[in-house]
């Protein structure tokens, strides 16, 4: 399945974040999944609660099966064993910033 319009620029809200997390707390290795949810829990991003990071690995593997992970640059999967990995790194200068998006289905204003 796809993903649609509103995940992607909710994956580009999750970039922004994790790169103000790594900018803002001087932060140079490899963060895990549990430290990067806690992070996007408390700016309050969709409607997961604070025990629910599978949703967030759930959305990582969907954008990953869409070739869409590159819309979260900090975001480096490792396969071990069976199961996914996820971990982050700061991507200064890599991050998509949302606000130069507009919606497909209206004209871009000059």
């Amino acid at each position: 399945m796809a993903i649609s319009q509103k995940e992607t620029l909710l994956a580009i809200q999750i970039s922004q974040y994790i790169q103000d997390y790594f900018d803002n707390n001087k932060i140079y290795n490899t963060v895990k999944t549990s430290e990067i949810y806690e992070v996007l829990y408390k700016k309050g991003i969709e409607n997961w609660d604070k025990n629910s990071a599978s949703k967030f690995r759930e959305f990582l593997k969907k954008l990953a099966s869409n070739s869409a992970l590159d819309l979260i640059p900090q975001c480096r999967p490792e396969m071990s064993g069976k199961s996914m990995t996820w971990y982050f790194e700061s991507t200064p200068g890599k991050t998509i910033k949302a606000r130069k998006l507009v919606p497909l289905n209206k004209p871009v204003e000059s």
